[in-house]
C-alpha cells in the first residue's frame, strides 16, 4: 500500500470518527432525557395512586407501607417492594374490592414490577 492510500484511510477515518462521536452523544442525550420523562410520569401516576388506594380506616391494610410509599419510594428495599407487589395482585384480583381500587392496585403492581428489576441506586453509580 501507498503512503497516499494509508493517508487517505486514516482522513476517513478520521472523518468518520469526527461525525460519529457527536451524533452518538446526541442520541444518548436524548435517549437519556427521553428516559427522565417516563420515569416523570411513573412517578405520578404511582403517587397518585397510592393516595387514592391510602383510606383512613385501612381496610385493605396496606397503608403502612403505601405511607412509605408515599414519604420516600427511594429508600424502599427489593423486599418492601416485593411486598408491594404481591399486596398489590392480591387487591387486583380480588373480586370484592371496587373497580377503581382493582384498577389503581393494577397501576401500582406494575410499578412496583417495574421497580424491582432496576438495580439499587448504589449500583448505578
Amino acid at each position: 500500500m501507498s503512503e497516499n492510500s494509508i493517508l487517505w484511510i486514516f482522513g476517513i477515518v478520521q472523518v468518520v470518527l469526527v461525525l460519529a462521536i457527536p451524533a452518538g452523544i446526541g442520541a444518548y442525550v436524548s435517549i437519556s432525557s427521553r428516559v427522565a420523562r417516563i420515569e416523570t410520569v411513573i412517578s405520578m401516576l404511582g403517587e397518585s395512586a397510592a393516595r387514592a388506594l391510602h383510606s383512613p380506616d385501612d381496610h385493605l391494610r396496606i397503608d403502612a407501607l403505601l405511607d412509605k410509599y408515599l414519604d420516600r419510594n427511594y429508600e424502599l428495599s427489593l423486599e418492601e417492594w416485593h411486598e408491594l407487589l404481591d399486596m398489590m395482585t392480591k387487591i387486583e384480583s380480588d373480586e370484592s374490592s371496587s373497580k377503581l381500587e382493582r384498577s389503581l392496585a393494577g397501576q401500582l403492581r406494575a410499578i412496583a414490577c417495574h421497580k424491582s428489576f432496576l438495580p439499587p441506586p448504589h449500583r448505578l453509580h
